[in-house]
């Protein structure tokens, strides 16, 4: 017997007609798009969030996030979650380092000895497993003394003491993966504590473009199309 987790939504395609028509008469199909403008007022009118970017998954919005913060050396990561969480670290070339779970919600156990060996250059990614909160308390104090980027791909609409869990952590990721409740098939979002922090993301994922400047080798294609 198959016992699913969620099951993702699919739009009326009357609906979702009406939008791929806009689109072609807009003509503009990437690049900050007229509808991406307009998900992107509606995503923070819903989740009451800023200083976000939207990126093609879950996955590259890991990535975004640690060169973003400048994560140069160690991540600790839990081993219970998808392979993306730490593959996302390995193919920045980062030592990724597994830590035990907690037995009462499947999350990092946040009194785990090596926690308090992280530098400056190093990042924690607790996972929310499943969209139940990890140790936010504990993980904010850790942040004093290293980074915190909070695997949240489940947690579109969850929130932690009466507002989006999204806005805990130097930065958080929610996936809008075609297996997500909510999801535009591919794609994904990159919540930054700190609005420097997302002013350079928004350059990093539009291949280093500053208007009409680009940054040579700096940066990548990370944008979500419409």
């Amino acid at each position: 017997m198959k016992v699913y987790t969620g099951k993702p939504s699919i739009p009326n395609l009357g609906r979702f007609n009406y939008y791929v028509k806009k689109a072609k008469r807009h003509n503009w199909l990437s690049n900050n798009g007229k509808l991406l403008q307009l998900f992107k007022k509606k995503i923070q009118k819903k989740l009451k969030i800023k200083n976000f970017v939207f990126v093609t998954s879950g996955t590259t919005g890991i990535q975004l996030a640690l060169k973003v913060l400048n994560v140069k050396k160690k991540v600790i990561t839990t081993p219970f979650t998808f392979v993306a969480t730490a593959n996302a670290a390995k193919w920045l070339n980062l030592d990724i380092k597994f830590c035990d779970i907690s037995k009462h919600n499947l999350n990092l156990n946040s009194n785990h000895k090596d926690l308090n060996h992280l530098k400056k250059n190093d990042a924690i990614i607790p996972v929310h497993s499943f969209g139940i909160p990890a140790d936010i308390e504990k993980f904010e104090k850790l942040r004093k003394k290293t980074k915190v980027i909070y695997d949240a791909a489940h947690c579109f609409g969850i929130q932690y003491k009466g507002k989006s869990i999204l806005n805990f952590g130097d930065a958080s990721v929610v996936s809008l993966h075609a297996t997500k409740v909510f999801n535009t098939c591919e794609g994904g979002i990159v919540v930054f504590k700190k609005t420097r922090d997302y002013k350079l993301a928004e350059k990093l994922s539009n291949l280093g473009s500053e208007g009409k400047e680009y940054s040579k080798g700096d940066g990548i294609n990370m944008k979500m199309n419409e």
